[in-house]
């Protein structure tokens, strides 16, 4: 879940020179950006918050010793110099801007992980573009030889701005399902969030009603084609990717929802602070003190009379407030940052929005599915509310054992990252998912 967390991201290049890893910090976050050689002279991009998990291509020029990058979707931009060994200048998000500093680093993980599917694969792979609210969805369609009608899926990508193979972690999940679900005889469509890759859009400017529009737009396109069953079509997603896809799949035959949200976005927001302080072994009138302060900004947050200049003045308050609790200052930009994230459209909206009434609308056969250490949504208490939530007994729930939201198997070390994770998704989660809508869409 995004929460508070910075949203960071990058693209494409011209001219030789600046080709590795740059790692250095904006504010208080890690920040890698990726360039690499696309053969021709040109250059690729990615920019990734280390911390976040965001990783997803923008704009990037190199013209002699200046580097640019542009990221729209979020509105952010780079302008520095460079010298062969360090990438040096400003970034700007939004009214803010930032020094910059990046030298030359290691990759934190390899470029291909071992689940990620090799050519020649043994179905067709087709680039193509569908039509959206906001302008077009850029996507990747993969399907299976034979010929008919075949069963179809939309693959939803979790939170944050994600483009079609899920990246995060220099992980690509939806990439590495899609593969299983083709191979499984699946046709199966996965795009770039809006504002993101090839998409069009400005990511920041949308809410989790408005990626629903775009994966119905997503949907409709699919069922139009001559080659998918209309009446046999699925979407899956986690996290507010369940929520997406719920939003856009009221009437589809199946749903696989990965850990789904079941609460408020606010309550949601505030267990996970109660979960996450507990862990830590603090004190229960700590933990109640920061949630009751949490609970406050949430309220400005969500009150659509308020300006960004409100937000941040109730967060400065609210640190004011809270400097028995905290042992530390928090920077100025961390403040500006967590005032730009709670102004933004997406987490106003979040605030208030509630996922069963989504849940109530649908028609089709649902399987609500978690990891057994699922820490963004508890699978015990969640899967029960989620399933009551929709009407007609035709959902069901399964938590798979030792397993993460992520649907990979859990790592108990807290330090552990996910750059150093093997493993990208369970082979038990991708097979319950395969089986499960086979099942589920049988052929007729």
């Amino acid at each position: 879940m995004r929460g508070l967390y910075a949203l960071m991201l990058a693209g494409t290049a011209i001219a030789a020179g600046a080709e590795g890893f740059w790692h250095g910090e904006v504010g208080s976050q890690a920040l890698e950006i990726e360039v690499t050689s696309t053969g021709d002279g040109a250059l690729t991009g990615r920019v990734r918050g280390l911390n976040s998990g965001i990783d997803i291509p923008a704009i990037v020029t190199l013209n002699g010793s200046r580097f640019t990058l542009s990221a729209p979707a979020i509105e952010m931009s780079i302008d520095a110099a460079f010298d062969g060994d360090e990438i040096e200048g400003q970034m700007v998000r939004g009214d803010s801007a930032f020094d910059l500093e990046l030298e030359r680093a290691a990759a934190r993980a390899p470029a291909q992980r071992t689940q990620d599917p090799k050519a020649p694969f043994p179905y067709a792979v087709e680039t193509v573009s569908i039509p959206g609210p906001v302008g077009p969805l850029a996507a990747t369609l993969t399907r299976p030889s034979g010929a008919g009608k075949q069963p179809a899926v939309i693959l939803v990508t979790q939170d944050g701005p994600q483009d079609r193979n899920g990246q995060a972690f220099a992980h690509r999940p939806a990439l590495v399902l899609a593969d299983a679900l083709t191979r499984a005889g699946f046709v199966v469509l996965r795009f770039d969030d809006r504002g993101v890759g090839g998409s069009g859009g400005i990511y920041t400017k949308a809410t989790t009603l408005d990626f629903g529009a775009d994966a119905a737009a997503a949907l409709k396109w699919l069922r139009e084609r001559p080659d998918v069953d209309a009446s046999r079509v699925g979407l899956i997603g986690r996290g507010n990717g369940a929520s997406i896809a719920a939003i856009a799949g009221s009437d589809v035959a199946a749903l696989v929802l990965v850990s789904a949200p079941v609460l408020i976005g606010a309550d949601s927001l505030n267990a996970a602070t109660e979960r996450q302080m507990r862990e830590n072994g603090e004190d229960e009138e700590d933990i109640a003190e920061r949630v009751t302060l949490q609970k406050k900004a949430f309220a400005v947050a969500a009150d659509p009379s308020k300006t960004e200049a409100d937000i941040r003045a109730t967060i400065e308050a609210l640190i004011d407030e809270a400097a028995g609790l905290m042992s530390f200052a928090v920077p100025s930009d961390v403040v500006e940052q967590m005032a730009r994230q709670m102004s933004a459209p997406w987490f106003r909206h979040y605030l208030t929005y509630d996922p069963k009434a989504d849940y109530a609308k649908l028609k089709g056969r649902v399987l609500f599915l978690y990891g057994e250490k699922d820490t963004a949504n508890a699978p015990g208490e969640s899967a029960a509310i989620a399933v009551g939530s929709v009407p007609g007994g035709h959902a069901e729930t399964a938590t798979l054992t030792g397993l993460n939201a992520a649907l990979a198997t859990f790592n108990p070390d807290k330090d552990a990252s996910v750059y150093d994770r093997a493993e990208t998704l369970n082979a038990a989660a991708v097979d319950r998912i395969v089986t499960w809508l086979n099942a589920a869409m049988p052929a007729t």
